[in-house]
């Protein structure tokens, strides 16, 4: 879902002619956090077993997102997947050309994925979830 809205933030975008922001979907890596809390209590334990070695501070994992926000490099890059650093990517390498991913980043890098009906699904999803109505292509509203 993530790499689905990242791609019609950044068609919307475009199509209301907003050229000074960007949006990108960036993976981590294993971090650890406390967002497994509810997972099954077997799966918590393999993931104890994994060495730290594998298992980033939040702190360290946050180093791709910041490294992708703040780039010289990738100024004015929209709508693109990164990977964490650890996996030793040059910031802006798609993940997809270095680690076995799933098809659907493939289709979404190469732009051959017909998922027009899925996105917009999503967006409303998203937004009813959310509360929000925004749309990047309505006239903005004077205050």
């Amino acid at each position: 879902g993530n790499l689905l809205f990242t791609k019609e933030l950044d068609r919307r975008l475009k199509l209301a002619g907003v050229r000074n922001l960007t949006v990108n979907a960036v993976h981590p890596g294993l971090v650890k956090t406390n967002l497994g809390r509810h997972m099954n209590p077997i799966v918590t334990q393999i993931f104890k077993l994994l060495p730290s070695l594998f298992i980033l501070t939040p702190e360290v994992g946050a180093k791709a997102q910041v490294g992708v926000a703040l780039s010289e490099d990738l100024e004015g890059v929209s709508g693109k997947y990164f990977a964490d650093q650890t996996f030793k990517l040059k910031p802006g390498t798609f993940a997809e050309e270095h680690l076995v991913v799933s098809k659907l980043a493939k289709e979404l890098r190469h732009g051959t994925l017909e998922h027009a009906a899925v996105v917009s699904m999503l967006w409303d999803y998203s937004q009813e979830v959310t509360g929000s109505n925004w749309d990047p292509l309505a006239p903005a509203k004077e205050e």
